[in-house]
């Protein structure tokens, strides 16, 4: 699978604790392991009681984290506990909508490893809200 490669700071500021979380240390942690998309991590979180509805400064949940990484792996685990997909971040998207923009924006040549996993990020998130 195509790892994306960002600058430390990125991904830093990605996961600084929001003011309302600041007491969370896991929120941080739930943040990073899910962008990174390590599924190990995340479930050793979620097994020590990690907030998997924690927010981030720009007011995403991990799933929507785990959308913008493009990390299938983490994203599957999240849909799999049942977290909020209707949760939306600071400018209103849900992680449809992340996913949808971010389909769009891998409509080019060398994009389509990341069109795949958006395809089907789309297609977890349609059924999910079928079968709830």
């Amino acid at each position: 699978m195509a790892r994306l490669t960002i600058a430390p700071a990125v991904l830093v500021f990605m996961c600084s604790l929001s003011a309302a979380n600041a007491a969370d240390v896991n929120c941080q942690d739930v943040h990073a392991a899910v962008f990174m998309d390590e599924p190990v991590e995340l479930q050793q979180l979620i097994a020590h009681g990690a907030d998997m509805e924690c927010r981030d400064a720009i007011n995403q949940t991990p799933l929507i984290t785990a959308t913008d990484g493009a990390s299938i792996q983490s994203f599957s685990i999240l849909l799999t506990r049942g977290v909020n997909i209707h949760a939306r971040d600071e400018i209103g998207q849900t992680a449809l909508d992340k996913a949808r923009e971010k389909l769009a924006f891998f409509d080019m040549k060398g994009g389509e490893t990341y069109r795949r996993l958006y395809q089907q990020m789309i297609k977890m998130l349609v059924a999910s809200e079928a079968a709830r």
